[in-house]
């Protein structure tokens, strides 16, 4: 009796999170080293870093919720669960305003967002969501707040942060599986990377 070769459901959609991960390896690793993004981890993190970084994130996701949410409404159906602008908003009134002048705003040079590209966006807010589980011990460690008091943005989705990375990447696999558009996606993210890596510099030059 012969039997067919057994076919891996989940070949495409692990090649195509592989490109992803490979196209978009190098702007990862940029905004990590981007001074803003490194002082979190820094073992001389101070409450002056982490007000900046809060203030900075909390534009890029106003604009994220603003703009990316409704381009990605049809593939993401929890997006409501995914609002993190009122975490950081909490965490801000916990932690103070900065001394620096209000950042000035993000806003990407792209004007408008396919479905795919706006994808590609949030492959990488939602990304960060598994690295802020990493962030939080640190801030709790240094600062002393915790998900209730000043580090809730870094509590991501608690117990569930894992699941919702999951649900987010079958999502967003089965769309550019379907779609034909897994490059649009690829550009979308890259540009992500890059965009919120140049806001970071541009309002680390503009400390005062």
């Amino acid at each position: 009796m012969t039997t067919t070769p057994s076919i891996h459901p989940d070949t495409n959609s692990e090649i195509f999170l592989k490109q992803l991960r490979s196209a978009t390896g190098p702007m990862h690793a940029a905004l990590e080293a981007n001074p803003i993004s490194a002082s979190l981890m820094s073992p001389d993190l101070d409450l002056k870093s982490y007000r900046r970084y809060l203030a900075l994130m909390a534009e890029v996701i106003s604009f994220t919720e603003k703009t990316i949410f409704p381009a990605v409404s049809d593939i993401i159906p929890d997006l409501e669960q995914r609002r993190k602008l009122p975490h950081i908003h909490a965490d801000l009134a916990v932690v103070g305003k900065d001394s620096f002048n209000d950042p000035v705003l993000f806003h990407p040079d792209e004007q408008s967002f396919s479905l795919p590209f706006a994808l590609g966006y949030m492959y990488v807010i939602e990304g960060s969501t598994l690295g802020g589980r990493i962030i939080l011990k640190h801030v709790q460690e240094r600062l002393h707040l915790d998900e209730n008091n000043g580090a809730n943005f870094f509590a991501g989705y608690g117990a569930e942060t894992g699941a919702k990375w999951k649900n987010f990447l079958s999502n967003l696999t089965i769309y550019a599986e379907r779609s034909g558009n897994g490059d649009e996606i690829i550009k979308g993210a890259v540009h992500a990377f890059a965009a919120i890596d140049r806001y970071f510099a541009a309002n680390s030059e503009h400390e005062h």
